[in-house]
Protein backbone atom coordinates (compact mmCIF):
# COMPACT_ATOMS: atom_id res chain seq x y z
CA UNK A 1 0.00 0.00 0.00
CA UNK A 2 1.16 3.46 -0.87
CA UNK A 3 0.95 5.93 1.68
CA UNK A 4 -0.33 9.98 1.10
CA UNK A 5 1.87 12.29 3.05
CA UNK A 6 -1.47 12.89 5.01
CA UNK A 7 -1.78 8.94 5.68
CA UNK A 8 1.58 8.85 6.70
CA UNK A 9 1.79 11.74 9.29
CA UNK A 10 -1.86 12.80 10.13
CA UNK A 11 -2.71 12.40 13.92
CA UNK A 12 -1.07 12.89 17.23
CA UNK A 13 2.91 12.15 18.24
CA UNK A 14 4.63 11.73 21.29
CA UNK A 15 7.40 13.85 20.77
CA UNK A 16 11.16 13.60 22.89
CA UNK A 17 13.59 15.74 22.12
CA UNK A 18 17.58 16.01 23.39
CA UNK A 19 19.21 19.50 23.03
CA UNK A 20 22.76 19.78 23.54
CA UNK A 21 24.41 23.16 24.18
CA UNK A 22 27.48 23.37 23.13
CA UNK A 23 29.09 26.96 23.92
CA UNK A 24 28.51 26.37 27.88
CA UNK A 25 24.77 27.03 28.20
CA UNK A 26 22.12 24.53 29.47
CA UNK A 27 21.44 21.29 27.55
CA UNK A 28 17.72 20.33 28.16
CA UNK A 29 14.88 17.91 26.74
CA UNK A 30 11.57 18.71 25.69
CA UNK A 31 9.08 16.05 26.17
CA UNK A 32 5.39 16.71 24.39
CA UNK A 33 2.68 16.14 21.62
CA UNK A 34 2.53 17.01 18.12
CA UNK A 35 -0.39 17.03 16.56
CA UNK A 36 -0.53 16.91 12.28
CA UNK A 37 -3.59 17.76 10.99
CA UNK A 38 -5.33 19.13 7.40
CA UNK A 39 -5.33 22.59 6.73
CA UNK A 40 -6.81 22.56 3.60
CA UNK A 41 -3.44 23.58 1.97
CA UNK A 42 -1.57 20.82 3.29
CA UNK A 43 -0.92 19.87 7.04
CA UNK A 44 -0.28 21.73 9.92
CA UNK A 45 2.02 20.97 12.08
CA UNK A 46 1.54 22.01 15.95
CA UNK A 47 4.02 20.77 18.88
CA UNK A 48 3.26 21.83 22.88
CA UNK A 49 4.85 20.14 25.81
CA UNK A 50 7.52 21.23 28.98
CA UNK A 51 10.92 21.92 28.03
CA UNK A 52 14.13 21.42 30.35
CA UNK A 53 17.00 23.62 30.24
CA UNK A 54 19.22 23.06 33.13
CA UNK A 55 17.12 23.47 36.71
CA UNK A 56 14.51 26.15 34.50
CA UNK A 57 11.19 23.91 33.54
CA UNK A 58 8.60 25.46 31.37
CA UNK A 59 6.10 25.41 28.94
CA UNK A 60 7.24 25.77 25.00
CA UNK A 61 4.93 25.13 21.70
CA UNK A 62 5.39 26.17 18.06
CA UNK A 63 3.63 25.75 15.05
CA UNK A 64 5.22 24.69 11.11
CA UNK A 65 3.24 24.38 8.32
CA UNK A 66 3.42 21.63 5.89
CA UNK A 67 3.08 22.04 2.06
CA UNK A 68 3.22 19.12 -0.26
CA UNK A 69 5.67 18.80 -3.08
CA UNK A 70 5.05 15.86 -5.25
CA UNK A 71 4.09 12.31 -3.96
CA UNK A 72 6.41 12.70 -0.47
CA UNK A 73 8.01 16.22 -0.70
CA UNK A 74 7.01 18.37 1.93
CA UNK A 75 8.36 22.42 2.55
CA UNK A 76 8.39 23.02 6.16
CA UNK A 77 7.28 27.03 6.46
CA UNK A 78 7.06 28.78 9.77
CA UNK A 79 3.72 29.94 11.01
CA UNK A 80 3.85 32.96 8.83
CA UNK A 81 4.45 31.40 5.64
CA UNK A 82 8.30 32.14 5.60
CA UNK A 83 10.10 29.30 4.46
CA UNK A 84 12.34 27.10 6.56
CA UNK A 85 13.51 23.94 4.97
CA UNK A 86 12.10 20.45 3.24
CA UNK A 87 12.27 16.62 3.42
CA UNK A 88 11.42 13.72 1.20
CA UNK A 89 10.05 11.09 3.80
CA UNK A 90 10.04 8.70 0.87
CA UNK A 91 13.79 7.75 1.31
CA UNK A 92 14.84 6.59 5.05
CA UNK A 93 17.03 9.64 5.47
CA UNK A 94 17.56 12.90 3.92
CA UNK A 95 18.99 16.00 4.76
CA UNK A 96 18.32 20.14 4.27
CA UNK A 97 19.46 23.50 5.90
CA UNK A 98 18.30 26.99 6.23
CA UNK A 99 20.39 30.34 7.04
CA UNK A 100 18.86 32.50 9.19
CA UNK A 101 20.28 35.97 9.43
CA UNK A 102 23.91 34.74 10.68
CA UNK A 103 22.95 31.09 12.15
CA UNK A 104 22.87 28.06 10.68
CA UNK A 105 20.15 25.17 10.84
CA UNK A 106 21.14 21.81 9.60
CA UNK A 107 18.74 19.39 9.89
CA UNK A 108 18.85 15.76 8.98
CA UNK A 109 15.37 12.86 8.97
CA UNK A 110 15.08 9.97 9.48
CA UNK A 111 12.31 7.40 9.58
CA UNK A 112 10.74 3.93 10.05
CA UNK A 113 7.82 2.54 9.53
CA UNK A 114 6.66 3.85 12.76
CA UNK A 115 8.56 6.50 13.60
CA UNK A 116 10.84 9.08 12.54
CA UNK A 117 14.13 11.06 13.95
CA UNK A 118 15.17 14.95 13.52
CA UNK A 119 18.68 15.77 13.88
CA UNK A 120 19.61 19.71 14.25
CA UNK A 121 22.69 21.34 14.16
CA UNK A 122 22.58 24.74 14.76
CA UNK A 123 25.84 27.30 14.56
CA UNK A 124 25.90 30.98 14.80
CA UNK A 125 27.88 33.83 16.35
CA UNK A 126 25.05 33.47 19.55
CA UNK A 127 24.16 29.67 18.80
CA UNK A 128 26.02 26.82 18.95
CA UNK A 129 23.75 23.28 19.83
CA UNK A 130 22.85 20.11 18.56
CA UNK A 131 19.07 18.51 19.19
CA UNK A 132 17.52 14.96 18.27
CA UNK A 133 14.16 13.88 18.33
CA UNK A 134 11.83 11.01 18.42
CA UNK A 135 8.19 10.88 17.06
CA UNK A 136 6.25 8.14 18.28
CA UNK A 137 2.63 7.76 17.33
CA UNK A 138 0.94 8.72 20.58
CA UNK A 139 -1.06 6.13 22.41
CA UNK A 140 -4.55 7.18 24.06
CA UNK A 141 -3.05 7.14 27.31
CA UNK A 142 -0.13 9.68 26.41
CA UNK A 143 -2.98 12.27 24.95
CA UNK A 144 -5.94 12.69 27.97
CA UNK A 145 -7.65 15.84 27.04
CA UNK A 146 -5.83 16.29 23.60
CA UNK A 147 -8.09 18.43 22.11
CA UNK A 148 -7.08 21.39 24.70
CA UNK A 149 -3.64 20.86 24.32
CA UNK A 150 -2.00 20.93 20.82
CA UNK A 151 -3.50 21.99 17.54
CA UNK A 152 -6.92 22.87 18.60
CA UNK A 153 -8.73 24.61 15.08
CA UNK A 154 -9.38 28.25 16.19
CA UNK A 155 -12.96 28.88 17.88
CA UNK A 156 -13.29 25.47 19.16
Amino acid sequence: MVLTTHQRFAGVWSVTRDIEDMGGGPSGRFRGLARITPDGEGLRYAEQGLLKLGQAKMTAARVYLWRLEGASGVAVLYEDGAPFHRFDWARTQCADSHQCGEDHYAVRYSFAAESWHTHWRVTGPRKNYASTALYLRASPAERPGEATLVGRAPGA
